[in-house]
C-alpha cells in the first residue's frame, strides 16, 4: 500500500493538480487535514479515505482498513487490520466491512468491565463477546481468541474456489504484459523525444510510476528486479526473485525464448492466507545498450549523468538479449 503521501500525490498527477491548496478543494478536505497527513500529525478517517479512494478509482474499504491497522498500538490488532486488508485486497466483496469495522472498534476501545459487543457474523447467529478489562493478560487473551475468531466467521461464505485462483493466476500474467508493454512504449518515446540521456529519467521515475499505478490499479504489488543494481535502494532481487532470475538464465541459455518463460510460487504466509509470487523475464533491447551497454557503447554525456544520478552504479556490460531483470508480481490469494 502506498503512504498517504505517494496517495496524494498520485491525485495531484492523475487530475492535474499543483498544489495541496487545490488538492484540499478537489478533495473537500480541509488544508490542514491535508498539512497534517503530510507531516505524519494525523491519518485519514474513514470519510477522508473514500474521498480519496474516489480520487484514485479505489476501493475504500482497502484504505480504511489500512489506516486502521497503521493506528492499531498493539501487535495483535494490528495483525487483524492487516488480516482484513489481505482479503480485502483478494477480491473479497462480500466482507461484511461495517460490520467487522464497528465490531474492532468496540472491542479495541476501553471497556469498563463487564462490557458486551455483538458480532452478526455471516449466516450465523449472534455472537456474544463478554470483555472484562480487569488486567492487561485477561485483556490480550481476550483479545488473541475474539478478534481471529471475528474475522474468520465474519469472511466464512467469501472463500474462492479454485476458479477465482486461476483468474487471478491469468489476471497476475496480464499487469505483468502491461508494465513491460507500457514500460516499453515510453522509453521508446524518450528515446525518440531525447535519445538516452532522456531515456535515464523515465527508468528513473516513470517506470516507478507505471509500477505504483499498476499497484494501486489491481491492488497487487508491481516491481522491476535486476540481475546487477543500478540503484542499490531500488530493484535489488531478494531470495525468491534471485531464483527465478537464476531459473530464467538457465532457460534461456538452453534456446527457451523469454516470451515463453516464467516464474511462479504459491507460499503459504499464514493460517487463511497465499501469497502468490509472479516473475517475468526482461530481456534487453537493442536500444538500452545506449545506457547498459558496454563502455565504448555509452556516450560521455550518458556516462555524466549516469555517474551523477547513480554513483555505484553495476548495471553495464549488458549486450542485447541478454537477461536484465524480471518484473514481479505479488499478491494474496486464499486457499
Amino acid at each position: 500500500m502506498q503512504t498517504i503521501d505517494g496517495l496524494l500525490d498520485a491525485i495531484k498527477k492523475r487530475h492535474t493538480i499543483t498544489s495541496d491548496y487545490k488538492l484540499s478543494l478537489y478533495l473537500g478536505i480541509g488544508q490542514g487535514n491535508i498539512a497534517n497527513y503530510r507531516h505524519k500529525r494525523s491519518m485519514p478517517n474513514a470519510e477522508a479515505c473514500e474521498k480519496i479512494a474516489k480520487a484514485l478509482d479505489m476501493d475504500p474499504d482497502v484504505l480504511i482498513v489500512h489506516f486502521e491497522g497503521l493506528r492499531s498500538r498493539d501487535e495483535l490488532t494490528k495483525a487483524v487490520w492487516q488480516r482484513i486488508g489481505v482479503r480485502l485486497q483478494a477480491g473479497f466483496a462480500s466482507v461484511t466491512f461495517s460490520l467487522v469495522l464497528a465490531t474492532i472498534a468496540a472491542i479495541t476501545t476501553s471497556f469498563s468491565p463487564n462490557a458486551e459487543a455483538t458480532a452478526i457474523c455471516s449466516n450465523q447467529q449472534p455472537l456474544h463477546i463478554m470483555l472484562s478489562q480487569s488486567n492487561t493478560d485477561s485483556w490480550l487473551s481476550c483479545k488473541s481468541i475474539f478478534l481471529p475468531l471475528l474475522v474468520s466467521c465474519t469472511l466464512a461464505s467469501a472463500q474462492p474456489g479454485p476458479a477465482r485462483n486461476e483468474s487471478a493466476m491469468q489476471e497476475t500474467r496480464d499487469i505483468a504484459a502491461a508494465m513491460l508493454k507500457e514500460l516499453s512504449q515510453t522509453l521508446q518515446a524518450a528515446m525518440a523525444d531525447g535519445g538516452a540521456v532522456n531515456a535515464i529519467g523515465v527508468c528513473k521515475t516513470k517506470a516507478p510510476e507505471i509500477a505504483m499505478s499498476l499497484s494501486m490499479k489491481h491492488q497487487v504489488q508491481v516491481a522491476r528486479v535486476g540481475t546487477r543494481a543500478r540503484n542499490p535502494n531500488m530493484g535489488v532481487p531478494n531470495e525468491w526473485q534471485t531464483k527465478a532470475l537464476d531459473k530464467f538464465q538457465s532457460r534461456i541459455a538452453g534456446g527457451d525464448k523469454p516470451y515463453d518463460i516464467e516464474y511462479v510460487e504459491v507460499v503459504k504466509t499464514g493460517a487463511y492466507d497465499l501469497e502468490l509470487r509472479y516473475a517475468k523475464p526482461i530481456v534487453l533491447q537493442p536500444m538500452c545498450t545506449a545506457c547498459h551497454g558496454t563502455p565504448d557503447q555509452i556516450s560521455p554525456e550518458v556516462k555524466e549523468k549516469l555517474n551523477k544520478l547513480y554513483p555505484n552504479d553495476k548495471a553495464v556490460n549488458y549486450k542485447a538479449g541478454d537477461l536484465r531483470g524480471a518484473v514481479i508480481v505479488t499478491r494474496f490469494l486464499s486457499h
